[in-house]
């Protein structure tokens, strides 16, 4: 059964990558989608396609086509490998703020939240494995019962409190632990410019950036009289105008509408359906959100000064859901291998990672990741993005990517549950400067680390660099120390890469201990399969890294460089010990 889901799967994902605006490109044209598609085909089912399959592709190209393989591949009951947790058992709470007083002040009135305790519930969040969503994911969630971890919540703050936002809410939520608050705005309150208030321009650029989720909080957040009580034409203004406004100014399609006092009527919520909102968000509580619940009737959590953490905390853990997609110190190794594209978003000489867009990179990722997971037992397989954080240029200096390129790509993999491995080349600097550039990032829960002694180096591609097995102990007490200062859960992962002896010194002194950090020692040798497990069984000597990765390196065009012949996945699976982290270059 699992061989027959996946050659569907393969099948959709053929149709997926091959149709055009104009229709479905011919089987065999030499351009990237038949390129794509075909290494998805062969990776996924291990043969050619053959007539059927291609007969199939041909009479089968509409939305309904797909629709109905989708729900035909529901029926079945396939499942990813793991735990698996039923959509009706999963609760989102959805919380209501408005104000968070500055640090010591308290809270200014009922519908204030200390700071202090702001912190606290975030902190613990981030404690117990939750992850924020926006009103789109939640949206999905309700109508399809899909969510990437069951253990999530929607954190939305009402009303245009500009500094409240700016000093505490985002630097807490966003800049600590990577959580997305998503916005309440009523639009008669934000200007073209201005200081202390939101404009236009900083909500575009920072929705832009992911930083917010900016939704409709009416034109001019009516109270008395309330909403219910406008005439038709003035509840459409109050809809559809704050909606289409929001929509040109921070071009984005606003999908939630959050009552001002929570007015609703059957009238209201008539309105907001015409206006083209998904969602409608009440102002009193009862539990958290189901699968399967209406969209437009969601109540919410009301986050008042009265609620002290003790509460908070019993809320919580009866309105989430129960399950736990990973207790609070366990790896993403625990029952998983990595299965990573290689390089640069800008070049494509420096790995397949800089030959595609990323949108093309997660489908062939998930189809070659799929090809481990139906040869490696029980453990899944998760893909993941390697990307050059730091690349050396002559001389050893290092050359930072751009923070909105990675953001995007970070996104991109959330949203498709991946990871991102960032990989700093050092250079001439020091391995302490290179892993504590990458660090602000590890507030992403899907961010890990790697760094590449090779090119630890004031002359690169005249030596190979190195680094000692002290380098590599200060690098994860430096990983183990930020997470700690910055409340960041669970286990990162350190991958540092080798294929000659100068590469790491004094091994022997290294500690895979730390109790914060995965370390993983990866084999980064290119050639003959023969060539690829020598260097690998040298590895294998530094018993005191148990983990281990393995590279592979695809044809590219020169006469070294790569793996000839590249070897398969049930090949690299039957190196001893199984590597946890297998990297594509």
């Amino acid at each position: 059964m699992r061989r027959i889901v996946l050659v569907i799967f393969s099948i959709l994902t053929v149709i997926l990558l091959m149709m055009l605006s104009t229709g479905v490109a011919e089987a065999d044209e030499p351009d990237k989608d038949s390129f794509i598609a075909r290494e998805i085909y062969m990776g996924l089912t291990g043969l050619t396609p053959d007539k059927t399959a291609l007969d199939w592709l041909s009479t089968h190209k509409t939305t309904q086509d797909l629709q109905n393989l989708t729900a035909y591949l529901l029926s079945l009951g396939y499942r990813p490998k793991g735990e698996y947790i039923s959509p009706q058992d999963i609760s989102i709470p959805v919380l209501m703020y408005h104000y968070i007083a500055p640090p010591g002040q308290g809270a200014k009135d009922y519908w204030s939240t200390s700071y202090e305790e702001f912190e606290k519930q975030m902190a613990w969040f981030a404690e117990n494995g939750f992850s924020s969503i926006t009103v789109d994911e939640l949206y999905d969630f309700m109508t399809t019962g899909k969510i990437q971890n069951p253990r999530s919540f929607v954190a939305i703050f009402d009303d245009n409190w500009y500094e409240s936002v700016m000093k505490r809410v985002i630097p807490v939520m966003k800049e600590r632990y990577g959580f997305t608050p998503t916005l309440a705005l009523y639009t008669d309150a934000i200007y073209e410019s201005g200081k202390g208030v939101f404009t236009w321009q900083e909500l575009l650029t920072m929705q832009k950036a992911n930083v917010v989720d900016v939704q409709s909080h009416s034109v001019s957040h009516p109270l008395i009289p309330a909403l219910h009580q406008f005439s038709d034409e003035a509840l459409w203004k109050e809809l559809y105008d704050s909606k289409t406004l929001l929509e040109q100014k921070l071009e984005k399609s606003v999908t939630g509408f959050i009552a001002p006092g929570g007015s609703v009527n059957d009238r209201v919520l008539d309105a907001a359906k015409r206006a083209g909102y998904k969602t409608f968000f009440l102002l009193w509580e009862d539990g958290g959100v189901k699968y399967g619940s209406d969209p437009h009737w969601i109540y919410r959590v009301n986050m008042v000064n009265t609620l002290d953490f003790a509460s908070f905390v019993e809320k919580m853990e009866r309105y989430a859901s129960k399950a736990k997609p990973r207790r609070a110190n366990e790896s993403v190794l625990a029952d998983n291998q990595i299965v990573a594209y290689y390089g640069h978003p800008y070049t494509s000489l420096m790995g397949i990672l800089g030959e595609y867009s990323a949108e093309d990179l997660v489908k062939m990722l998930k189809a070659k990741a799929a090809e481990y997971d139906a040869v490696n037992g029980e453990r899944g397989a998760i893909p993941a993005f390697h990307i050059v954080f730091g690349t050396v240029q002559p001389k050893g200096i290092i050359g930072i990517i751009d923070e909105e390129t990675l953001s995007r790509y970070i996104e991109i993999a959330k949203q498709n549950n991946m990871i991102v491995i960032l990989d700093h080349q050092i250079g001439r600097g020091t391995v302490a400067e290179a892993v504590s550039q990458m660090l602000p990032y590890l507030k992403y829960d899907n961010v890990h680390l790697a760094i590449d002694p090779e090119w630890h180096t004031p002359i690169p591609m005249e030596e190979i660099g190195g680094i000692s097995g002290y380098d590599v102990n200060r690098a994860q007490e430096i990983m183990q120390e930020y997470m700690a200062a910055n409340g960041i859960p669970g286990k990162k992962i350190l991958i540092v890469h080798q294929f000659a002896p100068m590469m790491i010194t004094d091994r022997e002194v290294i500690s895979a201990d730390y109790s914060k950090v995965d370390l993983v020692h990866d084999m980064d040798g290119f050639g003959h399969p023969i060539t690829k497990n020598y260097h690998y069984e040298y590895n294998k000597l530094a018993t005191n890294i148990p983990l281990k990765g393995f590279k592979l390196f695809y044809p590219n065009g020169r006469e070294w460089g790569s793996d000839n012949p590249l070897m398969t996945p049930s090949e690299v699976l039957a190196l001893d010990p199984a590597p946890v982290v297998i990297i594509y270059q």
